[in-house]
């Protein structure tokens, strides 16, 4: 299908970010929950392990655990990360004493997604060796991943405190700083991290992340580009880009991008809402009712791509199924919908609807 190319605007009269999600808590989740899934279904290189970490271990003063075997180096590389796990699990029990065996042990299970076991074996290297920056940075990351930021920013600060060039540190503490809604320390973060030598996809697709909640779409839009260059089907770049695009006007451009998405990752939260919400700003509001199916099939409990929704069919002439997902959507979000003026029944606030698509 050849969808219309929209007029060019001026960068001063683009769509705002809250045009396209309506709150900027929404747009971070749709960011962070579609990211999250896409880095797991990608298996996404992040530096979990002291084999991936680029910094030097600090001097252990504790007794210390053999090299890795090259059966459990085998292990790692092909991803049997529970292999791995039980091969730590030995480590620890022949040294107890081995900080560098808990932490790994720590590491495998982060793998795993066991990030509250994790936290215990770093907790356990922590006590073993207070200053253990592999400790506090694989901690940090477990609690990010658990949501609990503001800790996982004090064990990443302690871990930047004991190596100020640590980019691993940086790029982490940028992540949790980038989840608390807190972008421009993220950048700030990122930008360090990247002078310190980590460089790849994923730390440029989490700055333009942050550029791109900012408003900074432009700038954004650079950095998903990088990310793509790294990595050619980098999933979330493409659909970070393609909401900069949107936001910016481009909507052909972002229909592009998001059909990448949708063909990389199909029943990934947040590209359907994105595209469908491309091609209502294109006018091709059945298509976009199609996208809005899509999405909330995979997330029943989305009140924004039922409102969404409601619009396309409002702008279809399908009164009936316009008013069927306004009520919907102010029962799933009466916050959302209050601020909107929405009311069950009514559709008379649709004149937001000729605002936003018009």
């Amino acid at each position: 299908m050849t969808y219309p190319m929209p007029q060019s605007i001026p960068r001063s009269q683009a769509q705002s970010a809250s045009s396209i999600f309506p709150t900027s808590q929404m747009r971070l989740a749709y960011f962070i929950t579609a990211k999250s899934n896409f880095d797991r279904h990608f298996d996404r290189q992040l530096p979990l392990s002291e084999g991936i970490f680029r910094i030097n271990d600090p001097v252990i003063t504790v007794q210390k655990a053999p090299r890795s075997t090259t059966k459990e180096k085998c292990k790692t590389e092909l991803s049997n990360h529970q292999g791995a796990a039980s091969d730590h699990d030995v480590a620890v029990l022949n040294y107890p004493n081995s900080a560098k065996a808990c932490c790994s042990r720590g590491f495998a299970k982060t793998k795993l997604g066991d990030y509250k076991e994790a936290i215990i074996d770093f907790n356990q290297a922590i006590s073993l060796c207070p200053d253990y920056i592999n400790a506090y940075i694989g901690r940090g990351h477990a609690k990010t991943e658990l949501g609990d930021c503001k800790e996982a920013i004090i064990d990443l600060d302690k871990a930047v405190l004991l190596k100020p060039k640590s980019g691993n540190s940086r790029y982490l503490r940028g992540r949790a700083r980038l989840a608390m809604g807190d972008y421009n320390g993220a950048i700030s973060d990122f930008d360090l991290a990247i002078s310190y030598g980590i460089i790849d996809a994923n730390i440029y697709c989490d700055r333009g992340c942050a550029k791109s909640l900012l408003g900074r779409e432009l700038d954004a839009i650079n950095d998903f580009d990088d990310a793509i260059e790294f990595k050619p089907n980098h999933s979330a770049a493409y659909f970070g880009r393609g909401v900069s695009k949107s936001a910016l006007g481009n909507n052909k451009g972002a229909i592009k991008d998001l059909r990448r998405v949708i063909l990389l990752t199909p029943k990934k939260a947040g590209a359907h809402y994105a595209r469908g919400f491309a091609l209502s700003m294109c006018g091709l509001y059945s298509d976009a009712i199609k996208d809005f199916d899509r999405e909330i099939l995979l997330n029943p409990s989305d009140a924004i791509s039922y409102y969404a929704r409601s619009i396309a069919k409002y702008k279809t002439k399908d009164m009936k199924g316009a008013k069927a997902d306004n009520d919907m959507a102010i029962s799933l979000r009466p916050n959302v919908a209050a601020a909107y003026g929405l009311r069950k029944g009514d559709i008379t606030g649709f004149g937001f609807a000729d605002r936003l698509f018009n």
